[in-house]
């Protein structure tokens, strides 16, 4: 599929996660990066093509944070039904996201290292990519600090920030995004290389 095609789809589950938003300033909040993620895309569309293997998993990865959005991290209810199921204290949703942002994080540096700065697939990009999906979750950490403090003070640090209690929960967040980047590095380098073939 085209690029444009992966931006209606993403557009189309945008307008869905708006619709009685559970908390709307903090969905507002939650959607900005996916604005952002959206016009790069577009604008890059020609000119620096994204593999298909990056749509798809940026597709997927936008699909849980809007889910998240439109419910809030910590009470989303697939959330629950895991923590029914695996008898957990808290509600998973959260911490499968940070996953899944390093996991899709990690190829799309990948990509940047090896077509836009001709770095040779290897050790190097291997360490790069990831060191750089670690750097992106604790910068994602800072604004989410920086939003909590500064614009939602009259919304609970639960419903916010997904913390749910947990004073560990960003260094929890960190450590996910990394584990995810590292197994997407170790399981999708072969399917990423034919991909960018693809595109050149």
């Amino acid at each position: 599929m085209k690029s444009w095609t992966y931006i209606v789809f993403v557009l189309a589950c945008l307008v869905w996660s708006g619709i009685n938003a559970h908390y709307p300033l903090m969905w507002a909040l939650e959607i900005s990066p996916v604005l952002l993620g959206l016009v790069m895309v577009f604008m890059s569309r020609h000119r620096f093509p994204l593999s298909p293997v990056i749509l798809r998993l940026l597709t997927l990865f936008v699909l849980l944070h809007l889910i998240g959005a439109h419910y809030s991290f910590s009470e989303v209810p697939a959330g629950y039904w895991l923590q029914d199921l695996f008898q957990l204290q808290r509600n998973p949703f959260d911490r499968i996201s940070h996953f899944a942002a390093g996991f899709v994080s990690v190829i799309v540096f990948r990509e940047i290292l090896i077509r836009a700065l001709k770095i040779p697939s290897g050790k190097t990009v291997f360490t790069l990519a990831a060191t750089c999906a670690l750097a992106f979750s604790a910068a994602y950490e800072l604004l989410e600090f920086g939003a909590w403090k500064l614009v939602l003070l009259r919304h609970t640090q639960i419903n916010v920030l997904g913390a749910q209690g947990d004073v560990w929960d960003t260094q929890w967040d960190m450590f996910l995004a990394l584990t995810g980047a590292l197994l997407a590095l170790a399981t999708l380098t072969s399917a990423h290389d034919a991909s960018m073939e693809r595109v050149g």
